[in-house]
């Protein structure tokens, strides 16, 4: 687990270095630290709902990462200057984190994560 953490940390951070310069590279990242921390391709993930993913994915460290993963590829986006897709990852992002503290209330992960971006996503 602490590796899997560890990857996902260093690939997120790789991931938005290169953002302004590389972002399909960015992207390429991050989907490849999907595959690997989550055994899932982002692919498949990106279309399934909140509830969905959560269940898909079982453990709240896993699910977290994937809300982060999320999180990342908005911002990748918002360098690129899609900002509709932007706002689409982050708020899946979002969505995801809220679903998990459904049934974790205390995971601080998931309340740092909506604490970012509570107030973007009450707005129209």
């Amino acid at each position: 687990m602490l590796r899997a953490a560890k990857h996902l940390s260093d690939a997120l951070a790789r991931a938005l270095a290169m953002a302004r310069e590389k972002p399909n590279d960015a992207q390429a990242e991050l989907e490849a630290a999907c595959n690997i921390v989550l055994s899932v391709a982002f692919s498949t993930l990106s279309f399934v709902d909140a509830r969905a993913a959560v269940e898909l994915l079982a453990r709240p460290d896993r699910v977290l990462a994937f809300a982060e993963i999320l999180e990342a590829m908005g911002q990748v986006e918002a360098v690129r200057g899609d900002a509709a897709k932007a706002r689409r990852r982050t708020l899946h992002a979002l969505e995801v984190a809220r679903e998990l503290l459904r049934t974790r209330p205390a995971e601080a992960r998931a309340l740092a994560l909506v604490a970012r971006h509570q107030a973007g996503a009450d707005q129209p």
